[in-house]
């Protein structure tokens, strides 16, 4: 169910350890083919030893970046509001970044989405006297997406709807797709202007030129590969044309090249 209503709450409010790429209905490319709990723990493993980086954005709001997703921090009269929080074994880390954020310790938390990467150190943490606003998307990244806006700073907190230079990843497992994502994209756009600062999900930093950029990359995708679908293309013809190849040398330097993108959305059209 599309929703365009804020809320207070997170649809989902607990950790999952799995299938955050492997499980992606078998499409998961020869260097991901691990089982997903190796893939987990390889990427907590990582996370130990992770640099975090401080990032301060406007007003009382920060970016810590470097462990897993990109977590967000309020800094407010009664607390820190951290959203995501980043892998476990980072949290050594994350301390030390969150102690140079000026404010009290932290009181609240919010997860964008329920995956591991944004979840995982949940249980080493605990409105930080400001106003949020918490936007539900119909599935998109997952079927449980979550945007965190906070209008007094104009920052806006995307989540995994948004990846920053990257090809995303969809988890068709838990009901993402890509016209979802493209829908999330928009309603993104719809929320910023050339003022917003924009933390994504992945990847540095940015703002409303950058978000539009990424919602063109996905639309210019998708028509290519749902017009050669549509002709009757199998998968392996419509990957052979290389249909994401202009953007692969920037947007494929993540886990997800564009092949691999293209197979994902291959399987998100009818």
């Amino acid at each position: 169910m599309e929703s365009n209503e804020f809320s207070v709450v997170s649809r989902r409010q607990f950790i999952v350890s799995a299938g955050l790429t492997a499980a992606a209905f078998g499409l998961t490319p020869s260097y991901l083919r691990a089982a997903p709990q190796t893939l987990v723990e390889k990427a907590r493993q990582g996370g130990a030893s992770a640099k975090i980086t401080t990032q301060t954005l406007r007003g009382n709001v920060s970016a810590l970046i470097g462990s897993g997703g990109n977590i967000g921090v309020l800094a407010g009269s009664d607390g820190k509001l951290i959203v995501d929080s980043g892998y476990l074994t980072s949290q050594k880390q994350i301390a030390e970044a969150l102690a140079s954020v000026s404010g009290d310790p932290i009181k609240h938390l919010i997860n964008t989405h329920w995956h591991f990467d944004h979840t995982d150190g949940n249980e080493w943490l605990h409105s930080a006297g400001a106003t949020i606003a918490l936007k539900c998307y119909s599935p998109a990244h997952t079927d449980g997406d979550i945007s965190v806006y906070f209008p007094e700073a104009d920052v806006l907190h995307t989540g995994d709807t948004w990846w920053n230079g990257h090809f995303p990843f969809i988890d068709y497992s838990t009901g993402g797709n890509i016209e979802g994502m493209i829908k999330a994209a928009e309603a993104n756009l719809a929320m910023v202007t050339d003022k917003t600062i924009v933390i994504p999900g992945h990847g540095p930093i940015g703002a409303k030129k950058e978000l539009t950029g990424y919602r063109d990359v996905l639309v210019t995708i998708r028509d290519r590969v749902g017009a050669l679908k549509k002709q009757g293309k199998s998968l392996d013809e419509v990957v052979a044309t290389k249909p994401a190849a202009e953007y692969d040398a920037k947007w494929g330097t993540g886990f997800i090249n564009g092949d691999f993108f293209t197979k994902l959305v291959y399987k998100g059209l009818a």
